[in-house]
């Protein structure tokens, strides 16, 4: 007798639901893919238990005719597909000829459509892949497939499954994507009764992103657009004054399929390289059109993966067209106030007239805030922009608290971090210096002395030729003892031995990490000590000469941890502020 048999057709079917239907989210994917290519302009998912109990997908696409409903749900039956060259050609979503057979080898399966040319529909009724009843049925243009009791006949499948709420969580999840990227499609979600997603399928993406994440997400937004030879990309990115935790918020689409590729990630982080603190994400939604011919979508069972054939020319297509965007975009984050009701408010305060007899004006001006006032006023503003693209054109007035630079823009007031201007100056002129390895230094004229820890000194022994590759010679000066010779010209006014105290554990800390976020840590740290802190004062000109330097910057707007450089409060605002509107 022998070994090898052929699995009976029952049995085919559940393997391959196992390696295409996870869960009900699964099941949710293929139904609105094929909704999306029968040309609907109306997709609503239905759902039940999570999905376990029922999920109802209902289309007003072309429908399907009595033979092409029976075919559907034939393993490898497509319309999508004719010859083996189609599969470098894919221009649709669902192709394989999988999904519907196996859905119904999992579930009681319920398929009824109609064509738009017929006067009634047809309804083909299925128990776990078995059909049961073939019928002529009256119904609306499009199709309608319920799901009951999905996974009844394979109850390990079953037992997996994750709460409700995750469950609930990746079905929306599913839809989001392709309500995003279709945005001319009306997507109803319907959990037990209550619908907790809808769009409006007028084709505005800003809408669906309101709709789907809220208006405010919407305000952060700056739209993305290039092309190249045989590329395109749209859509939006957020401002790196708001991020997230994680990458669930970064969506990507392929010639219109939701897809997740490595490449894809690393233009996005590197795009917003030196504009995000630590572990922080963008929002986006990029829609990519390329050449069918270059994109593998057939990777993996579920199609979520995609792979390039130009995988290197993506890259920097994707990278550039989203770093003009950061380096172009006005990115001054304007500050809104919520103050109490403007008329309830005036008709709280005291009359003119009762104001002249209050104490509240009684204190005399302190004498040396009164001669600052005075200097304030006779000092005059300067003209600090005429021209340039990055930092706008403004009045400087002066500086607050020794902290802060004050100016007048067109529409309103600027306030200017000091630390983060020259934080972003120095980081970017150093880091030039550092890929070029031409980094200028400075020797001192004593030596610094640096006293370690025996662990310390033993760090510093081993990293000696990284401290050079910085600008820092130092030398073995006894056991623990260090000498600091020369330090980077850039950052000539630090305490060196501060700073090489600060590399040292930089750079275990930085150990398993690759040589460009080494140097990356490390400079952005030495950015951070040698620029002025708070209390250090500026004359006008000083300021003046900050805001040149800044404007030589790629990225002008945040500092190397993401921290905003400008705050903007507009002329309404402060109308508002003090009751004037």
């Amino acid at each position: 007798m022998t070994k090898i048999i052929q699995l009976p057709e029952d049995l085919i079917n559940k393997i391959a639901a196992g390696e295409v239907i996870e869960r009900p989210a699964s099941v949710v994917k293929e139904l609105v893919e094929n909704s999306i290519d029968a040309g609907a302009t109306f997709i609503e998912v239905e759902i039940k238990n999570a999905g376990k109990h029922l999920i109802r997908v209902t289309d007003n696409g072309l429908g399907m005719s009595f033979e092409d409903a029976k075919l559907s749900l034939v393993r490898h039956a497509t319309s999508k597909i004719r010859t083996a060259d189609d599969l470098h050609n894919i221009r649709t979503l669902g192709f394989r000829g999988e999904a519907l057979a196996s859905i119904a080898a999992v579930s009681h399966f319920v398929l009824t459509t109609k064509v738009r040319e017929s006067l009634s529909g047809f309804r083909i009724v299925c128990s776990g892949g078995v059909v049961q009843t073939e019928q002529e049925a009256g119904t609306s243009d499009g199709t309608t497939i319920e799901i009951h009791d999905l996974f009844f006949n394979t109850p390990v499948r079953k037992k997996f499954l994750k709460s409700d709420a995750s469950e609930i969580g990746h079905i929306v999840d599913i839809i989001t994507h392709y309500a995003l990227v279709n945005p001319k499609i009306s997507f109803r979600c319907v959990n037990d009764g209550n619908a907790i997603l809808q769009t409006d399928g007028q084709g505005d993406l800003l809408g669906v992103v309101a709709a789907v994440y809220g208006r405010n997400v919407v305000k952060e937004l700056v739209p993305v657009h290039a092309e190249s030879d045989g590329f395109s990309i749209s859509g939006f990115v957020s401002k790196p004054t708001f991020s997230r935790g994680d990458k669930s918020q970064q969506h990507f689409f392929v010639n219109g399929r939701a897809v997740k590729n490595a490449v894809l990630d690393a233009a996005m982080h590197e795009a917003y390289h030196s504009t995000l603190f630590i572990h922080r994400h963008p929002f986006a939604v990029l829609l990519l059109d390329v050449e069918p011919q270059i994109v593998d979508v057939n990777i993996h069972p579920t199609k979520k993966e995609v792979k390039f054939e130009k995988s290197d020319v993506i890259y920097r297509f994707v990278y550039h067209a989203v770093r003009d965007v950061l380096q172009n975009e006005n990115l001054i984050p304007v500050q809104s106030f919520q103050g109490p009701d403007a008329s309830a408010l005036r008709s709280s305060l005291p009359s003119s007239s009762s104001l002249s007899s209050s104490s509240l004006f009684q204190k005399p001006f302190d004498t040396t805030s009164q001669a600052a006032l005075q200097s304030a006023v006779h000092s005059p503003a300067l003209e600090v922009r005429s021209h340039g693209e990055k930092v706008p054109q403004m009045k400087l007035l002066g500086q607050v608290q020794k902290t802060f630079f004050i100016a007048e823009a067109e529409d309103g007031l600027l306030i200017i971090d000091q630390h983060i201007v020259q934080e972003r100056v120095f980081y970017e002129r150093f880091m030039t210096q550092y890929l070029s390895t031409a980094v200028k230094t400075q020797a001192l004229l004593e030596p610094a002395v640096f006293d370690s820890s025996p662990a310390e000194a033993a760090l510093i022994r081993h990293y000696l030729s990284e401290f050079e590759k910085f600008g820092f010679a130092v030398e073995e000066f006894g056991t623990s003892h260090f000498l600091i010779r020369s330090v980077p010209s850039i950052f000539g006014k630090v305490q060196a031995a501060d700073v090489v105290r600060d590399l040292v554990h930089q750079f275990e800390e930085s150990k398993r990490n690759s040589v460009v976020s080494l140097a990356e840590a490390v400079i952005t740290r030495m950015a951070c000590r040698a620029s002025v802190k708070a209390g250090d004062t500026f004359s006008n000109q000083e300021m003046q000469q900050w805001l040149y330097e800044l404007e030589k910057c790629t990225l002008a707007y945040h500092c190397p941890h993401g921290r905003p450089i400008f705050i903007k409060i507009t002329a309404d605002e402060l109308e508002k502020m003090f009751l004037r509107v």
